[in-house]
Protein backbone atom coordinates (compact mmCIF):
# COMPACT_ATOMS: atom_id res chain seq x y z
CA UNK A 1 0.00 0.00 0.00
CA UNK A 2 2.60 2.18 0.73
CA UNK A 3 4.39 1.95 -2.40
CA UNK A 4 1.36 2.32 -4.06
CA UNK A 5 0.66 5.52 -2.56
CA UNK A 6 4.25 6.30 -2.83
CA UNK A 7 3.93 6.13 -6.63
CA UNK A 8 0.73 8.15 -7.12
CA UNK A 9 2.44 10.58 -5.17
CA UNK A 10 5.24 10.59 -7.46
CA UNK A 11 2.92 10.85 -10.36
CA UNK A 12 1.00 13.79 -9.27
CA UNK A 13 3.76 15.90 -8.45
CA UNK A 14 5.60 15.26 -11.89
CA UNK A 15 1.68 16.41 -13.94
CA UNK A 16 1.92 19.25 -11.60
CA UNK A 17 5.52 20.31 -12.37
CA UNK A 18 4.47 19.60 -16.30
CA UNK A 19 1.29 21.50 -16.05
CA UNK A 20 3.06 24.37 -14.67
CA UNK A 21 5.15 24.59 -17.17
CA UNK A 22 4.59 27.79 -19.14
CA UNK A 23 3.79 27.21 -23.00
CA UNK A 24 5.89 29.67 -25.59
CA UNK A 25 5.12 29.16 -29.54
CA UNK A 26 8.16 30.37 -31.84
CA UNK A 27 6.56 32.37 -34.70
CA UNK A 28 8.82 31.29 -38.14
CA UNK A 29 10.11 34.96 -38.71
CA UNK A 30 10.30 38.58 -37.40
CA UNK A 31 11.33 41.68 -38.91
CA UNK A 32 13.00 43.78 -36.43
CA UNK A 33 15.00 46.99 -35.82
CA UNK A 34 18.56 46.29 -34.95
CA UNK A 35 19.28 45.90 -31.32
CA UNK A 36 17.89 43.73 -28.58
CA UNK A 37 15.78 40.60 -29.38
CA UNK A 38 12.56 40.00 -26.63
CA UNK A 39 11.31 36.99 -26.44
CA UNK A 40 7.83 38.60 -26.77
CA UNK A 41 8.42 40.15 -30.31
CA UNK A 42 9.72 36.34 -31.47
CA UNK A 43 6.77 34.20 -30.06
CA UNK A 44 3.40 34.03 -28.55
CA UNK A 45 3.86 33.55 -24.73
CA UNK A 46 1.14 32.38 -22.13
CA UNK A 47 -0.59 34.54 -20.14
CA UNK A 48 0.59 33.60 -17.07
CA UNK A 49 4.16 34.73 -17.49
CA UNK A 50 3.43 36.87 -20.55
CA UNK A 51 5.41 39.95 -18.57
CA UNK A 52 8.32 38.50 -17.09
CA UNK A 53 9.37 35.64 -20.06
CA UNK A 54 8.44 38.55 -22.93
CA UNK A 55 10.75 40.60 -21.94
CA UNK A 56 13.80 38.50 -21.83
CA UNK A 57 16.88 39.15 -24.28
CA UNK A 58 17.24 36.59 -26.51
CA UNK A 59 19.71 37.80 -29.08
CA UNK A 60 20.98 41.12 -30.42
CA UNK A 61 20.24 42.12 -34.47
CA UNK A 62 23.34 43.84 -35.52
CA UNK A 63 23.05 47.09 -38.13
CA UNK A 64 22.98 46.40 -41.40
CA UNK A 65 20.76 44.33 -44.03
CA UNK A 66 21.61 40.65 -43.00
CA UNK A 67 19.32 38.60 -41.13
CA UNK A 68 19.48 36.47 -38.04
CA UNK A 69 18.63 32.46 -37.45
CA UNK A 70 17.82 31.39 -33.70
CA UNK A 71 17.58 28.00 -33.47
CA UNK A 72 14.58 26.79 -30.78
CA UNK A 73 18.18 25.26 -28.38
CA UNK A 74 19.33 29.00 -28.38
CA UNK A 75 16.26 30.24 -27.42
CA UNK A 76 15.65 27.80 -24.74
CA UNK A 77 18.94 28.53 -23.20
CA UNK A 78 18.45 32.29 -23.07
CA UNK A 79 15.49 31.91 -21.45
CA UNK A 80 16.69 29.20 -18.73
CA UNK A 81 19.39 32.08 -18.08
CA UNK A 82 16.79 34.30 -16.83
CA UNK A 83 13.62 32.33 -15.54
CA UNK A 84 13.64 29.90 -13.40
CA UNK A 85 10.47 28.08 -14.00
CA UNK A 86 9.60 25.58 -16.60
CA UNK A 87 9.16 26.41 -20.20
CA UNK A 88 7.80 24.18 -22.68
CA UNK A 89 8.90 25.51 -26.51
CA UNK A 90 6.57 24.77 -29.46
CA UNK A 91 6.25 26.50 -32.85
CA UNK A 92 8.91 26.60 -35.28
CA UNK A 93 12.25 25.24 -34.55
CA UNK A 94 14.20 27.93 -36.60
CA UNK A 95 12.96 31.72 -35.96
CA UNK A 96 14.36 33.79 -38.64
CA UNK A 97 15.08 37.61 -37.78
CA UNK A 98 14.78 40.29 -40.48
CA UNK A 99 15.48 43.81 -40.36
CA UNK A 100 12.43 46.28 -40.54
CA UNK A 101 12.97 48.48 -43.18
CA UNK A 102 11.31 52.14 -43.86
CA UNK A 103 10.45 52.86 -46.76
CA UNK A 104 11.20 56.11 -48.51
CA UNK A 105 9.47 57.34 -51.65
CA UNK A 106 10.23 59.93 -54.32
CA UNK A 107 9.47 62.88 -52.24
CA UNK A 108 11.50 62.16 -49.35
CA UNK A 109 14.47 61.11 -51.69
CA UNK A 110 13.95 64.33 -53.33
CA UNK A 111 13.92 66.45 -50.03
CA UNK A 112 17.35 64.68 -49.17
CA UNK A 113 18.65 65.66 -52.25
CA UNK A 114 18.03 68.86 -52.19
CA UNK A 115 18.85 69.25 -48.44
CA UNK A 116 22.32 67.29 -48.96
CA UNK A 117 23.41 69.74 -52.09
CA UNK A 118 22.50 72.78 -49.51
CA UNK A 119 24.35 71.58 -46.80
CA UNK A 120 27.70 71.08 -48.88
CA UNK A 121 26.95 74.00 -51.42
CA UNK A 122 29.56 76.91 -50.71
CA UNK A 123 26.79 79.33 -53.00
CA UNK A 124 24.54 79.33 -50.10
CA UNK A 125 25.42 82.65 -48.60
CA UNK A 126 26.68 83.96 -52.03
CA UNK A 127 23.99 83.58 -54.05
CA UNK A 128 20.92 82.32 -55.22
CA UNK A 129 20.35 78.59 -55.46
CA UNK A 130 17.36 76.70 -58.08
CA UNK A 131 17.82 73.12 -58.43
CA UNK A 132 15.38 71.47 -60.95
CA UNK A 133 15.36 68.14 -63.13
CA UNK A 134 16.17 66.20 -60.15
CA UNK A 135 15.78 62.71 -60.54
CA UNK A 136 15.92 60.06 -57.71
CA UNK A 137 14.13 56.24 -57.44
CA UNK A 138 10.38 56.45 -57.28
CA UNK A 139 10.48 53.79 -54.16
CA UNK A 140 13.51 52.47 -51.93
CA UNK A 141 13.65 50.45 -48.95
CA UNK A 142 16.43 50.63 -45.82
CA UNK A 143 16.65 49.06 -42.81
CA UNK A 144 14.93 51.11 -40.24
CA UNK A 145 17.80 51.38 -38.09
CA UNK A 146 20.63 52.57 -40.72
CA UNK A 147 18.31 55.62 -41.49
CA UNK A 148 20.51 57.26 -38.72
CA UNK A 149 24.04 56.40 -40.22
CA UNK A 150 23.08 58.38 -43.54
CA UNK A 151 25.81 59.72 -45.45
CA UNK A 152 25.99 61.97 -48.66
CA UNK A 153 29.02 61.87 -50.84
CA UNK A 154 29.78 64.22 -54.13
CA UNK A 155 32.16 63.52 -56.53
CA UNK A 156 35.83 65.08 -55.14
CA UNK A 157 36.10 68.31 -57.11
CA UNK A 158 32.76 69.20 -57.38
CA UNK A 159 31.84 72.69 -58.01
CA UNK A 160 27.71 72.60 -57.15
CA UNK A 161 27.22 74.75 -60.84
CA UNK A 162 25.23 72.84 -63.42
CA UNK A 163 24.58 69.24 -63.43
CA UNK A 164 25.39 67.47 -59.83
CA UNK A 165 25.10 63.93 -58.25
CA UNK A 166 25.84 62.35 -54.87
CA UNK A 167 26.17 58.79 -53.65
CA UNK A 168 23.78 58.51 -50.56
CA UNK A 169 24.56 55.70 -48.18
CA UNK A 170 22.86 54.20 -45.90
CA UNK A 171 25.36 52.52 -43.26
CA UNK A 172 26.52 49.81 -44.95
CA UNK A 173 23.30 48.59 -46.17
CA UNK A 174 22.32 50.60 -49.32
CA UNK A 175 23.61 53.38 -51.76
CA UNK A 176 21.81 54.94 -54.58
CA UNK A 177 23.06 57.80 -56.74
CA UNK A 178 20.52 61.07 -56.87
CA UNK A 179 21.16 63.72 -59.14
CA UNK A 180 19.43 67.23 -60.52
CA UNK A 181 20.52 70.34 -62.02
CA UNK A 182 21.86 73.15 -59.45
CA UNK A 183 21.48 76.95 -60.78
CA UNK A 184 22.84 79.35 -58.98
CA UNK A 185 21.93 82.94 -59.68
CA UNK A 186 24.69 85.39 -58.24
CA UNK A 187 25.65 89.10 -58.44
CA UNK A 188 29.24 89.33 -60.29
CA UNK A 189 31.57 92.40 -61.78
CA UNK A 190 31.66 92.87 -65.29
CA UNK A 191 33.07 95.64 -67.48
CA UNK A 192 30.84 98.83 -68.58
CA UNK A 193 32.64 99.63 -72.05
CA UNK A 194 36.44 98.53 -71.03
CA UNK A 195 38.94 98.35 -74.23
CA UNK A 196 41.23 95.55 -74.77
CA UNK A 197 44.12 96.73 -72.40
CA UNK A 198 42.42 98.98 -70.54
CA UNK A 199 42.80 99.02 -66.75
CA UNK A 200 39.79 97.76 -64.23
CA UNK A 201 38.55 100.56 -62.17
CA UNK A 202 35.88 100.73 -59.98
CA UNK A 203 33.77 103.00 -62.01
CA UNK A 204 34.11 100.43 -64.79
CA UNK A 205 32.48 97.92 -63.49
CA UNK A 206 28.69 97.07 -62.31
CA UNK A 207 27.18 93.96 -60.17
CA UNK A 208 24.79 92.23 -62.74
CA UNK A 209 22.94 88.88 -61.63
CA UNK A 210 24.35 85.92 -63.59
CA UNK A 211 23.75 82.10 -64.11
CA UNK A 212 27.05 80.93 -63.27
CA UNK A 213 26.11 77.27 -65.03
CA UNK A 214 26.61 78.98 -68.30
CA UNK A 215 30.04 80.22 -67.62
CA UNK A 216 33.19 78.96 -67.27
CA UNK A 217 35.37 80.40 -64.21
CA UNK A 218 34.29 84.03 -63.09
CA UNK A 219 35.11 86.60 -60.56
CA UNK A 220 32.62 87.27 -58.09
CA UNK A 221 33.69 89.70 -55.78
CA UNK A 222 34.55 93.83 -57.23
CA UNK A 223 37.27 93.67 -55.22
CA UNK A 224 39.18 90.73 -56.92
CA UNK A 225 39.07 92.98 -60.11
CA UNK A 226 41.55 95.56 -58.83
CA UNK A 227 44.58 96.08 -60.86
CA UNK A 228 43.33 93.62 -63.70
CA UNK A 229 43.61 94.79 -67.35
CA UNK A 230 40.44 94.06 -70.17
CA UNK A 231 41.14 91.02 -71.68
CA UNK A 232 42.21 90.62 -75.75
CA UNK A 233 39.77 89.44 -78.13
CA UNK A 234 39.43 85.60 -77.70
CA UNK A 235 38.50 82.75 -79.94
CA UNK A 236 35.29 81.52 -80.46
CA UNK A 237 32.37 79.29 -82.35
CA UNK A 238 30.63 81.23 -84.53
CA UNK A 239 27.22 79.22 -85.91
CA UNK A 240 25.47 80.18 -88.76
CA UNK A 241 21.91 78.11 -87.94
CA UNK A 242 18.99 78.71 -90.42
CA UNK A 243 15.92 75.62 -90.46
CA UNK A 244 17.63 72.18 -90.92
CA UNK A 245 20.74 73.59 -91.55
CA UNK A 246 24.19 74.50 -89.04
CA UNK A 247 27.44 75.74 -90.53
CA UNK A 248 30.28 76.77 -87.74
CA UNK A 249 33.42 78.87 -88.21
CA UNK A 250 35.91 80.44 -86.35
CA UNK A 251 35.85 83.86 -85.21
CA UNK A 252 37.24 86.43 -82.74
CA UNK A 253 35.06 88.38 -80.24
CA UNK A 254 35.61 91.85 -80.56
CA UNK A 255 33.97 92.79 -77.22
CA UNK A 256 32.79 90.72 -74.09
CA UNK A 257 29.52 89.43 -73.92
CA UNK A 258 27.32 87.42 -71.15
CA UNK A 259 24.10 84.94 -72.69
CA UNK A 260 21.53 86.17 -74.99
CA UNK A 261 23.71 90.04 -75.25
CA UNK A 262 25.01 90.51 -78.95
CA UNK A 263 28.36 91.19 -79.60
CA UNK A 264 30.44 91.81 -82.54
CA UNK A 265 33.06 88.91 -83.85
CA UNK A 266 35.03 88.89 -86.67
CA UNK A 267 34.82 86.48 -88.99
CA UNK A 268 38.66 84.61 -89.60
CA UNK A 269 37.62 83.05 -92.46
CA UNK A 270 36.30 86.32 -94.45
CA UNK A 271 37.74 89.06 -92.11
CA UNK A 272 34.33 90.27 -92.12
CA UNK A 273 32.89 91.42 -88.69
CA UNK A 274 28.92 90.30 -87.65
CA UNK A 275 26.89 90.55 -85.04
CA UNK A 276 26.17 87.37 -82.92
CA UNK A 277 24.28 86.38 -80.30
CA UNK A 278 26.31 84.65 -77.24
CA UNK A 279 24.54 81.29 -76.39
CA UNK A 280 27.46 79.63 -74.52
CA UNK A 281 31.14 80.11 -73.11
CA UNK A 282 33.13 80.59 -76.63
CA UNK A 283 29.94 80.04 -79.06
CA UNK A 284 27.86 82.95 -80.85
CA UNK A 285 25.08 82.20 -83.34
CA UNK A 286 24.19 84.10 -86.32
CA UNK A 287 20.80 83.52 -88.47
CA UNK A 288 20.60 83.81 -91.87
Amino acid sequence: MRKLLLSLLTTLLLYGVAAAAEVVSLRPEACLPPGPVSLAAIAEIGRAQAASLGQITVANLPQGPGSLSLSRERILQAIQRAYPGEVSLQGASQVRIKPQLTSLGRDELTRLFVAKVMEASPWTSRGRIEISDIRVPENLNVPAGDLNRLTAEFAPHEDFVGPVSLDLKFGGSRQVRLSGRVQVYASVPVSRGLKAGQSVTEDAIELKELELSSFGALITRPEDCRGLRARTAIRVQIEAASPGLLITDSGQALRDGFARDKIPVKNLSSGRTIIGTVIAPSRVRVVF
